[in-house]
């Protein structure tokens, strides 16, 4: 009778517990809801312009000239399809598959014939290289405008002053957390002046490793590359970064050039990205078949200077972009362009109303490294460039005060003053690298 009375109890409770919704395992369901995206990376949702203020930019670059911007001249650019990833999310987190925050904000900056951009997420920053050194003043004004009194990272992806020429001003616009460069000693004035201006913060420089992991906000950041900072071609050293957020992916390849990316490639890390900034301003010694087929991108984001003398973008280049399907576009066409991620849908505004044609090659020097002519009004062949590899036959004519180097026959050497004047033997890459920029009157 005991016993039976044991078993009725048990029975009892047994259909009690299953009335309330217990399991006889004891796992209670997910708090949080599921969330798959597709499985298939051509797979597209379509698009969102964004339905917020269009972003504007009073400080942003225009063509090779001054930094110059317009408070009132930013619009929206329309009918841009959404974007998923390709990767499937298994369950949903806070953090980085469902962001809870006003999400990823890129802004690719216009400054000039060079690279910077700035990602801000959940009140974390980035900066990644900072344009040439007469882009300081706009790196200095754009950190202030936006309120921006700590920079959480500063990347020099490689030492070329059309990269980091304007980064020095970051130190002294904002405190900076961690700085990051592929190498810690370098000849340029550029990389001095950086090195510099950090130690004035009691910053020192690191050499991130492949395969780190950095946290921005709910976004991560990935350095892809370089493998090895040992290669000949300081191109082939950049700092290669691929930014998560959600499930959008954003690639960012400072001037790596085919080789980095087939190194980067034989690595076997996931290289996919929604938005790919194009490497090397365009130039077709980047952006490989290989490369541009296994990145994938939906949009591409050139960042170059309007009738800039090496002919950026390249034929070649934007050729592949466009056999690619790939939407392209450009800061010498769009000034500032400003990129908003909320984890699927990416958005982007532009500063300037995009003009021409976004598959066109530059004006100034073809793929191939030829020079291009134009005639002037008398009907004179002018140069309008040269291969940035190459050097001139009686060398070149630095001067040290304006930070200009010229051809020997040039006028504005006539009047350079003695104290000012240099000589200089070696290549145009060389003279840029040491913080120089070519004359716009003798393109040399």
């Amino acid at each position: 009778m005991k016993h039976r009375s044991i078993t009725l109890l048990s029975l009892l409770l047994a259909a009690a517990m299953a009335a309330a919704g217990c399991s006889s395992s004891g796992s209670a369901a997910s708090v949080f809801p599921s969330a798959a995206a597709s499985s298939d990376p051509q797979e597209r949702s379509g698009i969102s312009n964004g339905n917020g203020d269009p972003v504007k930019h009073a400080d942003s670059s225009a063509g090779t000239g001054h930094i110059t911007g317009s408070d009132d001249s930013s619009v929206s650019i329309g009918d841009i399809p959404s974007i998923t990833a390709p990767e499937a999310a298994g369950s949903v987190s806070l953090s980085p598959d469902s962001p809870q925050s006003g999400g990823l904000r890129i802004e690719f900056f216009d400054v000039g014939q060079g690279d910077s951009a700035l990602l801000t997420c959940d009140g974390v920053s980035m900066l990644i290289d900072g344009g040439p050194k007469k882009a300081s003043s706009f790196v200095f004004s754009a950190l202030k405008k936006r309120g921006i009194e700590k920079l959480d990272y500063l990347v020099a992806t490689h030492a070329h002053e059309d990269h980091i020429g304007g980064l020095a001003a970051a130190p002294h616009a904002a405190d900076i957390g961690r700085a990051f460069s592929p190498v810690l000693t370098d000849t340029t004035e550029a990389f001095r002046d950086l090195v510099k201006a950090l130690k004035e913060k009691n910053v020192s420089l690191e050499v991130p490793a492949a395969g780190d992991v950095l946290p921005l906000g709910s976004a991560s950041v990935e350095v892809l590359g370089p493998v090895s900072a040992q290669a000949d071609n300081k191109n082939n050293t950049s700092i290669v970064l691929r930014v998560t957020y959600g499930q959008t992916h954003f690639l960012f390849t400072g001037d790596a050039e085919r080789e980095e990316e087939e190194t980067i490639l034989n690595s076997g890390r996931s290289v996919q990205a929604d938005v790919l900034k194009v490497g090397h301003h365009g130039s077709s010694s980047s952006t490989s078949y290989l490369w541009l087929r296994t990145v994938d991108p939906k949009y591409a984001v050139i960042s170059c200077a309007q009738g800039n003398s090496y002919g950026h973008p390249h034929e070649d280049v934007t050729s592949r972009l466009r056999d690619a399907g790939t939407e392209v576009l450009r800061t010498d066409q769009c000034g500032t362009i400003t990129c908003v991620s909320d984890g699927k849908v990416i958005s982007f505004s532009s500063e300037k109303t995009p003009s021409g044609d976004p598959y066109a090659p530059g004006s100034g020097v073809s793929s191939s490294g030829q020079k291009n002519e134009k005639k002037t009004s008398s009907g004179a062949a002018v140069s309008s460039g040269q291969s940035g590899a190459g050097s001139a036959a009686g060398g070149y004519i630095l001067n040290t005060s304006s930070r200009v180097f010229h051809l020997p026959d040039c006028s504005s050497v006539k009047k350079m003053k003695d104290h000012n004047k240099k000589e200089f033997h070696g290549t145009r890459d060389e003279a840029i690298a040491q913080g120089y920029k070519p004359c716009g009157n003798c393109h040399p």
